[in-house]
């Protein structure tokens, strides 16, 4: 299971990363750098514990990588 700091690290990086809530919060959401609302789990793609669109591997394996 992935951590949660892992988590936000990861939906930061994201091309994919659509947060569940409404536009606006979306928006503020990824432009606040600090925000704790922006994981994978807080995703639209996120589902059953696992990136339905399986791109928290690539991301996760792009930062490594760097």
């Amino acid at each position: 299971m992935s951590n949660l700091q892992e988590m936000r690290t990861v939906a930061h990086q994201c091309p994919e990363y659509v947060y569940m809530g409404d536009a606006r919060a979306s928006l503020m959401a990824v432009m606040d750098e600090s925000s704790n609302d922006v994981r994978c789990d807080t995703c639209v793609h996120w589902e059953n514990n696992r990136c339905a669109i399986d791109m928290y591997n690539r991301v996760l394996t792009g930062l490594d990588q760097t």
